[in-house]
């Protein structure tokens, strides 16, 4: 069993700042495969969840954040030297703001072949410890568990 913790909290990112960090992410990949002279472009999918249509809804973060990663995927994907070649795609679903159906959805976007989870916002606990039994980050711009802000980590 994995005892890593990927997970990482924003509030108020610019779409800059969240381009940097899909980059670093998943530049990674590209980093890990540059020494083998043979390999192929992949395409890498990340899930994204947001609360969208959820009762809960009132600030409606989701629909910033959803321009922002649409954004940056488009700005990554339109030069190949950021990923050495390799492409991102991007799966999304609404949780509507309820565990059961983050829950949910975080297993089917894994089933999919998600190499990570940006969202979901509200509490993301259950999902969180999902993710990392699968050892895969997971990256959250907001969540309401309290216990969840031992892993804040400021840029």
């Amino acid at each position: 069993m994995p005892n890593r913790k990927y997970w990482i909290q924003w509030s108020h990112w610019s779409t800059a700042q969240l381009l940097k960090l899909i980059m670093v992410l998943f530049g990674l990949f590209a980093i890990m495969n540059n020494n083998k002279s043979n390999v192929s472009a992949e395409t890498f999918t990340i899930g994204y969840m947001t609360n969208m249509q959820g009762r809960t809804n009132t600030q409606k973060q989701g629909i910033v954040i959803s321009g922002a990663m649409s954004y940056a995927l488009d700005v990554i994907n339109s030069n190949a030297s950021y990923l050495n070649g390799h492409k991102l795609r991007m799966i999304y679903n609404d949780t509507e703001g309820d565990t059961l159906i983050g829950t949910y959805v975080t297993i089917e976007q894994w089933r999919e072949g998600a190499v990570a989870f940006f969202g979901p916002e509200d509490s993301c606990a259950v999902e969180a410890t999902v993710a990392a039994s699968l050892n895969l980050p997971m990256i959250s711009y907001v969540s309401t568990f309290q216990n969840l802000l031992l892993f804040y980590y400021c840029t």
